[in-house]
């Protein structure tokens, strides 16, 4: 079992550096997705935004705006499987990742 020290135990996390946690990423195929936009407004990190004119809308991470915590629902509510969480969210030091697998989207009911 490990112990944290003093020091350990009163640092804080600061989940914004890339030395502490790193973020997840989706992986979105542009010839299945049609752009309807359901997993931008299902995403609870709003970490997605649609791209693009017209009918030529496809989802993508938003530049500089690292939150995906690889939930999956984007995935889940795809009808077309056009998107999916491609890395898990990690952390270091103070938080660790349990093993839980692999990335697989929720059920559907």
């Amino acid at each position: 079992m490990a112990y944290l020290s003093l020091r350990e135990r009163f640092k804080i996390p600061v989940y914004d550096r890339e030395a502490e946690m790193s973020w997840s990423e989706v992986s979105v195929d542009d010839e299945t997705c049609d752009g309807c936009g359901i997993c931008v407004k299902i995403c609870p990190s709003s970490a997605l935004r649609l791209v693009g004119t017209g009918k030529e809308k496809k989802p993508r991470m938003i530049e500089g705006y690292h939150n995906c915590i690889a939930c999956n629902d984007c995935a889940a509510i795809c009808g077309k499987d056009a998107i999916a969480a491609v890395a898990p969210i990690e952390s270091t030091f103070y938080y660790k990742r349990l093993d839980h697998g692999d990335l697989t989207p929720p059920r559907r009911y």
